[in-house]
Formats: C-alpha cells, structure tokens, sequence
C-alpha cells in the first residue's frame, strides 16, 4: 500500500473584505487604524467626524482608545454591524441611530459605553468647566443632548 505524499496546505481564503478597509485607513507604521484613518474613514462615509455616527461606530467597535481602532475592533465592528464594504456600513449606522433613539435599552447601552469611553484624561479637564456649571439634571440633560438623543430629554425631566 503506497501511501499519498503529504502536500503543503496553501491558504485558498481570499482576503475578507474586512481586511480591505482595514488596510484603506490602518496606519502606515502600526497595526491599528489612527485618528488620520478615522477622519478618512469619516469621509468616505460622508459623516462628519465630530457627528454622533462615529461614537455608534466606536461603540459597535468595543474600541478601547478614543481616535483609534485596532484590528480585532474593526473587524468585529463590521461583523456585528454586517458590514463589508462602506455602503452597507453607511446604512447600518443608520439603522443603529435609530434603533438608539427607539429602544430605551440600547440606548441605555450606548450611553453606558459613551460615558466611559470619553472619560480620558483629556476630556476630563475639557469638560470640567462645563460640568461645574451643570447641576445633576442640567449635567444629565447635557450628557443626553451630547448624544444626539433629545428625544430622551423629556423623559428625564
């Protein structure tokens, strides 16, 4: 009995397409994609950086660093978000945006990354003097108009 010779296994997967956007904005020197491949990201997907869109990203991301993606949070921002390429990634921020503004408890979620995710040092001090000027209501109130979710105002007023 002749026994078959073993052939090297080569890789047939295609690059997914995850890979291609990520390699469209990672940086140059780093595994990661930074604040310069965020704002081309931005647009691309003709979002504003500073627009609310961004931080729904970061959320569905589980980014850790305010300006920065890595790999792994990219790619499973896509997959949760299914997405692969920017059309669809454009249209299901925007399926995320709404259900944000419908769904009390995502947007409870939302809020909760939101809060943590921006308490850096630096956003601390920016912050700081508006806060003090907040009472707890008013600072909530701020919070939620931050979030671009008015229509949770009322409700907590």
């Amino acid at each position: 009995m002749r026994r078959a010779k073993k052939v090297p296994k080569t890789s047939n997967k295609a690059a997914e397409p995850h890979d291609d956007l990520f390699l469209k904005y990672k940086e140059v020197s780093e595994d990661r994609i930074g604040p310069e491949g965020v704002e081309k990201l931005c647009r691309d997907l003709q979002v504003d950086p500073s627009d609310r869109k961004v931080l729904l990203l970061a959320w569905k991301m589980g980014a850790q660093q305010m300006g920065f993606f890595s790999k792994s949070e990219f790619e499973q921002g896509l997959r949760l978000l299914s997405a692969h390429d920017l059309p669809t990634l454009k249209a299901s921020l925007n399926q995320v945006a709404i259900k944000v503004d419908n769904d009390p408890d995502i947007f409870q979620s939302f809020y909760q990354f939101a809060f943590k995710f921006c308490l850096t040092v630096r956003a601390l001090t920016s912050l700081k003097g508006c806060f003090a000027r907040c009472t707890q209501l008013g600072l909530c109130c701020c919070a939620l108009s931050w979030l671009g979710c008015h229509t949770w105002i009322p409700r907590v007023i």
